[in-house]
């Protein structure tokens, strides 16, 4: 773009090299100085990209909105759908803010139950493996490693052959915690999700074995 305010068009540049910090206060100087419209809905446009590349979720929601109206008040002059799709952007990233804020929050309450109440609560021995299974996702979650080892360990010993999802999602558990013997893990967790011809779990196993950078065997599928 030529002809534009010098701070517009150092902001353009930050943009476009992903300098987002520099960005930001390139369109918040331009955003004081600029008068026109167009130029207007433009910039608050890129002020919600900037924010939503730094993580600002709350800002980047009310700089897009800003640019939303503003362009809607053009009458057509300037595009509405990348907009919209930031937009949806920004939006899921503050559900998935939300929704990990109350997976933390969950995970807090339920490391901090006595582990026999838990248990008291459950109806045999699934259920007791079940409770052994959350309590130690829970203390992952939580920091309290040194305590999960023996929790999957209890888990496993309780599950029956039948506990099919158990028995694969506690040896999951205990790979979150990066063992030693991590491949033997994975390898035991694999099988037994394979036995039971079970697609979600082989799913979850090899989810699990890419975010640890862990190699399954060739032709697990």
């Amino acid at each position: 773009m030529t002809g534009l305010p010098d701070e517009v068009q150092q902001a353009l540049h930050s943009l476009r090299a992903g300098e987002w910090t520099r960005a930001r206060e390139h369109v918040e100087l331009a955003l004081e100085r600029v008068t026109d419209p167009a130029l207007l809905a433009r910039l608050h446009g890129w002020h919600a990209q900037t924010l939503f590349e730094l993580g600002d979720l709350l800002p980047a929601r009310t700089a897009v909105q800003q640019a939303l109206l503003a362009a809607r008040q053009l009458d057509g002059e300037q595009p509405l759908g990348p907009l919209k799709t930031l937009h949806g952007r920004i939006t899921g990233g503050l559900a998935a803010e939300s929704a990990a804020r109350q997976h933390k929050a969950t995970a807090v309450a339920l490391a901090e139950r006595p582990l026999e109440d838990l248990l008291s609560q459950a109806g045999g021995p699934t259920a007791r493996a079940n409770v052994y299974l959350a309590r130690a996702d829970a203390l992952v979650d939580v920091g309290r490693l040194s305590e999960v080892p023996g929790l999957v360990a209890a888990g496993l010993q309780e599950a029956p052959s039948d506990a099919v999802r158990e028995r694969v999602l506690l040896r999951l558990a205990h790979l979150r915690l990066r063992p030693p013997e991590a491949n033997n893990i994975l390898l035991e967790a694999l099988q037994i999700a394979q036995d039971a011809d079970s697609h979600t779990l082989v799913g979850a196993v090899a989810k699990t074995a890419r975010d640890l950078g862990l190699a399954l065997p060739e032709h697990t599928f």
